[in-house]
């Protein structure tokens, strides 16, 4: 029976411990200027890395683009929740942009910008990580974009 309220005692303790209050709400707002020589569509995942427990998409939406020219601004927002369970007191931003502003158009390209390390705490961080060359750049992904559209070079029926 003592070796069970011992059991029962320490477990409370590490409990005790190990929870913290996870009231903290931090919200970003990330914005920037995406550049290629053509015409692209696009989408922005916002990225918290994490080494312990893995990478979390925190954005509200996937902020799909398309654009006729050659840059789109966007702007994305997202909300996180306490870390400090695992020790961190810090998040550590990227923006994710999956693109095909690429030659040849296939594979599409993950392209990872990383945005910044932000403080765990009840704020608004609004960040624009400026003019991003997205030609040629990144990962090849498999991920899709958008909806399908008529290549360029084909007549209207």
């Amino acid at each position: 029976m003592i070796r069970l309220t011992c059991r029962f005692l320490a477990l409370l303790v590490v409990f005790n411990v190990l929870v913290v209050d996870v009231d903290a709400t931090t919200n970003f707002t990330i914005s920037g200027n995406l550049l290629c020589p053509h015409r692209f569509d696009y989408y922005i995942l916002l990225v918290e890395k994490d080494s312990v427990t893995g990478d979390d998409i925190f954005n509200d939406s996937q902020s799909p683009g398309h654009t006729p020219g050659k840059s789109s601004s966007f702007k994305s927002t997202g909300t996180l929740f306490s870390d400090v369970l695992f020790g961190n007191d810090e998040y550590e931003v990227a923006v994710q942009i999956v693109h095909n502003c690429c030659d040849p158009l296939k594979p599409y390209r993950n392209l990872e910008v990383f945005v910044g390390n932000f403080k765990n705490e009840d704020v608004h961080y609004k960040k624009d990580i400026g003019s991003v060359q997205i030609h040629n750049q990144g990962e090849p992904t498999t991920a899709p974009i958008g909806k399908r559209r008529r290549p360029s070079n084909q007549k209207k029926l």
